[in-house]
Parts: C-alpha cells; sequence; structure tokens
C-alpha cells in the first residue's frame, strides 16, 4: 500500500498506472476522470476496501517472493522514479538488484472471475493498460535504462505467471510526451479533456458548492429524460420476451432453439445469512443447446 505522502504526492505527478487512463487504455476510468482526481475536484472512489484490492495488496508480497525466485535474483521493493522535466513517475513494486528490471506485481481472478486477456506465460501477453503501465515505468527508470521489464501474476485458476515485456522505445516515447501534453494542456490549464464524459462512479465525488447554482445546456436533460425513457421501454420489451419464451416452455425448465441455442429456467438456491434462505428460478441463456435424453425424445 503507498503511504498517505505518497497518495498526496499523486495529485503533483501522473503515475505510470495513470498513463493507461490518459491514453484511453484503461476499462475503468478515462482521462476526463484524472484531470477530475489531478485538478483536486474529486477523490478517486475508495476502493482499498473491495476485496479485490485488499487480496490484491495481501498477495504481493508473496507474488514479488515468487518472481524472485523464478527469476534468481533479489528484488528490490517499493522503488520510486521521477522523469526529470516531466510530470510522469512510477511507484516501482519491485526492482531487480542484479538487473535493475523493473517488476510488476499483480493479482487478478482470486476474488471473482478471471475476466481481463492473460495468455502465455514467458510473452507479453497481458492486458494492454500493464503494457502501458509498465512501459511508463521503464521511461522513468532513466539511470537503469532497461531493456525488459517482468510482469509477475497470480491468476486464479491458473496460479503464478511470469510475462516478459521487452521495451518498445517508440511507446515510451509516446508516453512521455502524452503526459507532458496532458499535464499542460489539462491539468495546468485546468480545462478538461474535450470530447469525453466522466465515468459516473468518479463525477459523482466532485466537490459541490453548497448553494452554487449553475447553468447548464438544456439539450443534456432532454438527452437524460431520452435515455431514462428508452431504458423503460427497453426493460418491458425485454419482460415480453421472457414471458414468451417462458410461455413458449410450457412446464419444461429447459429448451432447445435449433441454431439459437438454448435457454433454462433452473431453481436456484441463496443461502440465508442476513435474510431467510430463499429459492428462485433464473431465464438463462446459452450458446450451444442442451442434449436430450433419448427416452425423452421418444
Amino acid at each position: 500500500m503507498l503511504t498517505q505522502e505518497q497518495l498526496d504526492d499523486r495529485r503533483n505527478h501522473l503515475g505510470a498506472s495513470d498513463m493507461a487512463a490518459v491514453l484511453n487504455q484503461d476499462k475503468w476510468r478515462n482521462a476526463y476522470d484524472l484531470w477530475l482526481e489531478k485538478t483536486g475536484r474529486a477523490e478517486p472512489p475508495d476502493i482499498s476496501q473491495k476485496k479485490p484490492v485488499v487480496c490484491g495488496v495481501n498477495l504481493e508480497e508473496g507474488v514479488l517472493q515468487w518472481a524472485a525466485n523464478e527469476l534468481q535474483d533479489t528484488i528490490e521493493h517499493g522503488v520510486y522514479r521521477e522523469l526529470a522535466g516531466n510530470p510522469l513517475a512510477a511507484n516501482l513494486d519491485g526492482l531487480t538488484k542484479a538487473g535493475r528490471l523493473p517488476v510488476e506485481a499483480k493479482v487478478s481472478g482470486v476474488v471473482g472471475p478471471l475476466t481481463d486477456e492473460w495468455g502465455r506465460e514467458d510473452t507479453d501477453e497481458v492486458p494492454e493498460m500493464y503494457i502501458v503501465q509498465v512501459h511508463a515505468q521503464m521511461a522513468c527508470c532513466v539511470d537503469e535504462s532497461p531493456e525488459r521489464a517482468y510482469l509477475a501474476a497470480l491468476l486464479g485458476g491458473r496460479g503464478f505467471r511470469l510475462y516478459e515485456i521487452q521495451r518498445n522505445q517508440e511507446l515510451c516515447d509516446l508516453i512521455v510526451e502524452a503526459a507532458a501534453r496532458f499535464w499542460s494542456d489539462f491539468v495546468e490549464a485546468d480545462t478538461p479533456p474535450p470530447d469525453l464524459v466522466p465515468s459516473l462512479d468518479v463525477v459523482k465525488h466532485v466537490r459541490r458548492s453548497e448553494g452554487k447554482v449553475a447553468d447548464i445546456d438544456p439539450f443534456l436533460l432532454e438527452e437524460l429524460d431520452l435515455a431514462k425513457d428508452n431504458l423503460k421501454r427497453a426493460k418491458k420489451d425485454v419482460e415480453r420476451a421472457q414471458a414468451a419464451v417462458l410461455a413458449a416452455m410450457g412446464d419444461a425448465e429447459a429448451a432447445n432453439a435449433g441454431d439459437a441455442g438454448a435457454v433454462t429456467y433452473k431453481e436456484q438456491h441463496r443461502d440465508g445469512y442476513a435474510v431467510e434462505p430463499t429459492s428462485f428460478r433464473v431465464l438463462r441463456r446459452r450458446k450451444n443447446p442442451i442434449p436430450v435424453a433419448k427416452d425423452e425424445e421418444e
């Protein structure tokens, strides 16, 4: 975990993990979200207590130790690097002692499903946002000038994996240039990135001035009303379609629909903790037909 001093300092720099948002490669936030955070208009959503985050923080040390064993090298933890004359900075999870190569630790799919795209070990087949992050780290390691970096991951259902990411100097240069441009054009100019809408979770945390009234484009409210109306209609259409499917199924709890696949309506059970245990059915689509026993066909 970063110290409070490091967290406060982040407002004065663009971290390696920020660059995926700057380049619109981050699936969780975009450049507008980042601008709100760096200009102090909004605090990033507190995810410190979310199970995947807590899991990652507690397992990171073990991932780095495993990587050290695999690389047969000692890994120095918590290395900080700043890029002179540029807002870019990096808190490295680790740096190998002998090779002076960055090591990034990730934990994914241990709590919840493994949703990111992870390829074969010993390749650079990792999610694109991590490719950007690791290259930002390499760009900050000016003294070391690493030609490659490692990403050590603990993946649910797959175990430990070590990925090797070769340095792409063009990407490093792009990241450095994008960091400088984002900082000067948006943060220092106090102007949000154009043609973007911030994420709802982030914009909800914008600091509000009590009693202040703003003037906005009427089109925005018209668009909101239209979206709500479309959502209501879509919900009714879904309910109508579900009812038609269930009616066509008769008293069956599953049905095949030729090339369209299949559907099930089987009973689900929820254990009782804060509430009483319940049973209910859920309509689920399947891509493939459901095997039918010969005696059922007859």
